[in-house]
């Protein structure tokens, strides 16, 4: 039983071929690698014999594993070849391969990734504005800017705007608690909610008109917005928003509401 084991166990020739070409052997070269190491030191012509490849294709067959370090050729009359050990034919495939990846990686990183990296920023450039419909999709929205801003967050809005932001209080609550800062323009008069009042470091000064609501964090990302109606409530509304993902876009932005922003009295 033990025997037979054994046997159903060894690889067969099939399997071991079609390792050898997964090292990057043809089919002949395969056979005949494997015929010289059964073999050991032969000729040709036995080479032949044993794999049934013709005479003079053998000689072109074994020309190309000598070249790819399978076997080496003895200087006989006439010539007799042996295989080289399959640990060292491995190692050199493996020492040719890595060097092989390493000059096209230089050369890939050299030439190809800087044309990449400035053809992405152009692709990317196509893909930063976003059209968002629905008061609350607008609110969610507005929320991830609060939520993803590391230092200030611009807003302006109507007094029905101003009014809708009070849903976002436990968010503006939890950015300050993080340093960022808000500045806040609205027609609001000296009329501000209580709970914006007593939120430290949350500015609001008073414009005369505003038609839509715009909101800019860390002069990178903004969010415009067309209220429809607008009116106080929080949640229902058929409202328009165009979200930019532009750093120049938010700063160019920016820079005009830092301009509408009045002097404090």
């Amino acid at each position: 039983m033990a025997a037979e084991s054994n046997v159903e166990n060894k690889p067969t020739q099939e399997i071991i071929e079609s390792t050898l070409l997964d090292l990057g052997l043809n089919r002949y070269e395969a056979r005949v690698y494997l015929s010289l190491v059964s073999e050991g030191v032969t000729t040709a012509k036995t080479v032949s014999g044993i794999t049934g490849i013709p005479y003079g294709k053998v000689y072109e067959v074994i020309d190309s594993l000598a070249r790819k370090g399978f076997v080496q050729v003895l200087p006989t009359k006439p010539a007799k070849y042996r295989a080289i050990s399959p640990q060292e034919s491995v190692d050199k495939i493996k020492r040719s391969t890595q060097e092989k990846l390493q000059r096209i990686e230089s050369t890939l990183l050299q030439h190809l990734e800087p044309v990449f990296n400035k053809n992405k920023k152009l692709m990317d450039s196509q893909n930063n504005f976003w059209i968002l419909n629905g008061r609350s999709t607008i609110n969610q929205k507005m929320q991830e800017l609060v939520e993803n801003a590391q230092k200030n967050v611009c807003i302006m809005t109507t007094a029905a705007g101003l009014e809708r932001l009070k849903v976002m209080m436990p968010h503006f609550k939890s950015a300050k608690s993080r340093g960022i800062k808000f500045s806040v323009l609205a027609p609001v008069g000296a009329k501000l909610s209580n709970e914006m009042q007593h939120l430290n470091g949350f500015t609001c000064r008073h414009i005369d008109k505003a038609h839509t609501t715009l909101m800019i964090a860390d002069d990178r990302t903004a969010l415009i917005v067309e209220p429809i109606p607008d009116d106080t409530s929080l949640h229902y509304g058929r409202d328009m928003g165009v979200w930019v993902l532009n750093k120049a876009f938010a700063k160019c932005l920016e820079q005009l509401f830092n301009m509408s922003m009045p002097k404090a009295d």
